[in-house]
C-alpha cells in the first residue's frame, strides 16, 4: 500500500462510520415517530365532538 493510498482507505473508512451513524440516526427517528403516533392512538383516543 502506497503512502497515498493510506489517507484514501482512511477516508472511505470514516464514509462509511458517517454514513452507518446517520443511517441509525434517521431509523431511530423513525422508531421514534411511530412508537409516539402508535401512543397517541392507544391513550389519547381523538374523538370529534367530545371535550376533555
Amino acid at each position: 500500500m502506497t503512502m497515498r493510498q493510506k489517507p484514501q482507505k482512511k477516508l472511505e473508512k470514516s464514509l462509511v462510520e458517517i454514513s452507518k451513524s446517520r443511517t441509525f440516526a434517521l431509523a431511530k427517528q423513525k422508531d421514534a415517530s411511530l412508537a409516539q403516533l402508535v401512543e397517541q392512538l392507544t391513550l389519547n383516543q381523538w374523538v370529534q365532538g367530545s371535550s376533555p
